[in-house]
């Protein structure tokens, strides 16, 4: 597995990850719990979810609820991309 840096480069599972715990939020207005994830996604692991939610925190696409490993969106974040895909229509 890739180590555990600040590494800007977002792989396609990373980015599949992301845009399932975005689109849940979308949906429910929460994120998703960790199995969840792993149900929906190409992950292989609860250990590979977490791994892939530390660098999705680490390039400040989500942030951690307090002692929670549960992903939650950057509501700043959020509606920026909102705004921006609202401008698109």
């Amino acid at each position: 597995m890739e180590s555990d840096t600040k590494d800007n480069k977002l792989s396609k599972l990373d980015m599949d990850v992301y845009c399932y715990v975005l689109g849940y939020f979308e949906d429910y207005g929460y994120s998703p719990a960790i199995q969840e994830i792993l149900k929906h996604t190409n992950c292989k692991t609860k250990n590979e979810v977490e791994f892939r939610l530390r660098k999705l925190r680490n390039c400040g696409k989500i942030k951690f609820s307090g002692k929670k490993f549960r992903p939650i969106l950057d509501p700043v974040y959020y509606e920026t991309n909102q705004s921006n895909s609202d401008k698109d229509d």
